[in-house]
């Protein structure tokens, strides 16, 4: 009984082991591709230097709370088809609650987030431009109150978090 327990328990994990894997996975794929530019920076990083800043992303009040922060960009049309496929896939198999969307002439902005309760583990920004398909990702256990206050700025769209 307790072998037959084990095995059930064992295929479980190994059936979820791929969704548990896929956004690490995503930034895995197109971070070292040409004409995909990439910053992966370490929570070590952050607790250096909490004030730290990018052209996307000000993390600010949040640093503490961060452990790790992935951002992808592409011009390349055909990376941008695949990656938008990818970060549907992701944010459809994972459960990712669908915080803001924004349309506007020339772009697409979303945020999604995965939550436990009041605590925000994973942020998604995805800015879809019509030159530009950047994908932001924000993990660590963030207040939600904490998370409003960062500046996550989508460029082309001029919007903010």
């Amino acid at each position: 009984m307790i072998m037959k327990t084990n095995r059930l328990f064992l295929a479980g994990v190994l059936l979820l082991l791929p969704l548990l894997c896929q956004a690490q996975g995503l930034f895995a794929k197109y971070s070292d591709m040409n004409n995909v530019s990439s910053v992966y920076i370490s929570k070590a990083m952050i607790e250096m230097n909490p004030e730290l800043y990018t052209k996307d992303v000000n993390v600010g009040k949040l640093a503490k709370q961060l452990e790790l922060v992935q951002i992808l960009s592409t011009m390349d049309n055909g990376i941008k088809r695949e990656m938008r496929r990818d970060i549907e896939s992701v944010v459809r198999a994972q459960k990712y609650e669908l915080l803001m969307k924004q349309k506007g002439i020339v772009s697409r902005m979303a945020f999604y987030v995965k939550r436990k309760g009041e605590t925000v583990q994973d942020l998604i920004m995805v800015v879809d431009g019509a030159a530009t398909l950047k994908y932001v990702r924000l993990v660590g256990d963030m207040t939600i109150k904490a998370v409003s206050y960062t500046h996550l700025r989508a460029h082309e769209t001029g919007a903010y978090l």
